[in-house]
């Protein structure tokens, strides 16, 4: 496998000398061989951090287009993910051989290549899917995202296969195609399938009329006659043109997808924060453990407001599912001197340099420190 940069790498003057630790890797390149479309095709891996250690599986999303879109969304995801927004996520880049033929669903003239879409998609299902479960750890919960012609197939999979996906994110698609045949096309698919839970965005930039006019005609179609099992929305990105929208046009995606993947602000106990999760952890198909520092942000913030007990359980939480980090029995000694149990305070910050010292942790010295205070603090005056 061969690594994928964020930025290039220039070769000569001192290759010998090559460290990798220099350079942040986003993702790796794999090779597949289509039966199904006689070919070779390029596929690029993200995983996410912790991904290595984690042992379970994890939501994957899947970007058309994987030339121009793996860099900016796969570190789009990082940055989300990292920061609460939305859960951690596999990202799959697909490169292209010929993307007139595979993101369009009927053949047009000029185009003599146009019009595989469904074999584009069958090889997705019954190769490109497998191949993935074979090598890494992928959920059930799968994501689509696509631009300009992506964005075509994209729709045009929820509406012929929409169990392909749980989630269907088109930038900028050009529903124009064929004389806007898809649209013409949704009412009867939605008559035929059944959908059932799934999400579609789409969003079109300040672009030319016919792509403009397109979008708005199908999210009309959609306020009409969507069935109820699909919850989509729409969105018009005026500050964006044709291929500036697809950054801006994916995050706004991913946002609205996992919305309510947040804690939501009134949450009071360490039992209701597990419940919310325990809910994505049905939706996403796989259990979702809640990070260690989003308990002890959790706790922090019901000791700043005063709720002592609430925070005192949920750092003896964060104890009990991370009993091998030194930070989480400095916070509960602190949870606890708060409290004014300062010999039960002791003893976690004893366990915190314990543990400190046997994983020579970079915040020994602060840990030591910490207990010294709460120890003079015990003794008196």
């Amino acid at each position: 496998m061969t690594g994928c940069f964020a930025g290039t790498v220039e070769k000569g003057k001192g290759d010998a000398e090559f460290e990798w630790s220099n350079y942040y890797i986003v993702g790796r390149k794999l090779e597949l061989h289509s039966k199904i479309l006689d070919e070779s095709r390029e596929v690029w891996v993200y995983t996410p951090p912790g991904y290595a250690l984690a042992m379970r599986k994890f939501p994957t999303l899947y970007v058309l287009d994987g030339d121009a879109h793996f860099h900016h969304v796969a570190s789009l995801v990082d940055f989300l993910g990292g920061s609460g927004r939305m859960p951690p996520m596999i990202v799959v880049g697909l490169s292209n051989v010929d993307r007139n033929r595979d993101f369009t669903p009927t053949r047009a003239e000029g185009l003599n290549s146009s019009g595989g879409a469904d074999k584009f998609l069958a090889f997705m299902e019954d190769e490109l899917f497998p191949f993935l479960e074979s090598k890494y750890r992928v959920s059930h919960y799968r994501a689509l995202m696509g631009h300009s012609f992506g964005g075509l197939v994209t729709v045009h999979a929820l509406l012929e296969s929409p169990d392909l996906f749980s989630a269907y994110i088109a930038v900028s698609p050009s529903l124009w195609w064929d004389d806007q045949i898809t649209e013409q096309q949704a009412p009867a698919r939605f008559a035929r399938r059944r959908i059932d839970d799934k999400f579609l965005f789409f969003a079109v930039g300040a672009e030319n009329q016919i792509m403009r006019t397109s979008n708005e005609s199908f999210s009309k179609l959609l306020r009409a006659k969507a069935p109820t099992g699909l919850h989509w929305r729409y969105a018009y990105l005026g500050r964006d043109d044709h291929f500036t929208s697809a950054h801006r046009g994916v995050q706004l995606g991913l946002e609205s997808l996992f919305e309510k993947w947040a804690v939501p602000p009134d949450t009071r106990s360490v039992r209701a924060l597990e419940d919310h999760y325990r809910g994505w952890s049905e939706k996403l198909g796989y259990e979702i453990v809640i990070p260690e520092g989003l308990i002890n942000q959790f706790a922090y913030a019901l000791l700043r407001q005063g709720d002592v007990s609430h925070a005192l359980a949920a750092f003896h939480r964060n104890a009990e599912l991370y009993p091998h980090s030194p930070n989480v029995y400095d916070s509960l000694g602190e949870g606890l001197e708060e409290a004014g149990h300062l010999p039960e305070a002791i003893a976690a910050h004893e366990r915190a340099v314990q543990l400190a010292r046997r994983q020579e942790h970079r915040l020994l010295g602060v840990f030591e420190q910490r207990l010294d205070e709460v120890r003079q603090r015990a003794s008196g005056p």
